[in-house]
């Protein structure tokens, strides 16, 4: 009997069995080395025994995500892991919105830009500068949100950075009010 000869061998990877993703059993790795475990709701080192474990049996972990800007980032992992209840140790999201009442609440509690003077004082003299829509989105809100184009016109004429409003937006967050 003649010897056949298959024409597609070794055109076709090798079939691996296939691995199921389990969002809360799986890695992250971003390229600077970091591995985050969703198990354990923590980074590991790449040593770490039950990473060497779960990668022995077949598997890799998924590339760290990246944000807007191409950086690999806690939030942008947070984005990915949030809708899976998975939270990153360390780490607190910025929330979307908060009520007016944190937000002044807080902004009352922060430091101004004169002695004795509070960043909601900054703020209302702002706003009562701008008048109009300023004004009226200042006294009606009941939310402020974070990607809200007055608190972004408020946070640039005061000179706030984008990390001083997140960690503002955290702050407020955590007020009972």
């Amino acid at each position: 009997m003649p010897e056949t000869t298959d024409p597609f061998a070794g055109l076709l990877p090798s079939l691996a069995p296939a691995v199921t993703f389990n969002p809360h059993d799986w890695y992250w790795q971003a390229d600077d080395g970091r591995v985050f475990s969703s198990a354990r709701f923590a980074t590991v080192a790449t040593g770490d025994a039950e990473f060497a474990a779960w990668s022995s049996d077949n598997r890799k972990p998924t590339r760290w995500p990246t944000d807007d800007s191409g950086a690999q980032t806690d939030a942008a992992l947070s984005d990915v892991l949030t809708p899976y209840g998975i939270a990153i140790s360390g780490y607190t999201p910025v929330p979307v919105s908060v009520s007016s009442a944190q937000a002044k609440i807080q902004c009352q509690r922060t430091p101004g830009s004169a002695s004795g003077k509070t960043l909601l004082d900054d703020i209302t003299a702002a706003v009562q500068a701008a008048g109009g829509e300023a004004q009226i989105w200042f006294t009606e809100a009941r939310a402020w949100e974070r990607t809200n184009p007055y608190v972004a016109s408020l946070s640039s004429g005061l000179k706030l950075t984008s990390a001083q409003v997140d960690q503002l937006f955290i702050a407020a967050a955590q007020i009972a009010a």
